[in-house]
């Protein structure tokens, strides 16, 4: 029953994660209207440590999901 508290906890906090990451994302995107170019973008975003929210998100929600769990 622990173990599956940890999962849902992991997932919660990784969609959490995930949301904030992506609305870095998407609010930094706006920045290609003026004047950046695709390649600029990136760096941009990359640099900054809210877009690595995404990725962490990502990877809790994948842990949470497809992580085996011990038999006991």
């Amino acid at each position: 029953m622990v173990i599956f508290l940890y999962r849902v906890i992991a997932f919660i906090l990784g969609f959490i994660l995930t949301s904030m990451g992506l609305f870095y994302i998407i609010l930094y995107s706006s920045l290609f209207n003026f004047f950046y170019d695709f390649k600029e973008l990136v760096f941009f975003i990359f640099k900054h440590i809210e877009s690595y929210t995404f990725l962490l998100g990502i990877i809790l929600i994948w842990l949470s999901i497809f992580l085996r769990r011990k038999k006991i």
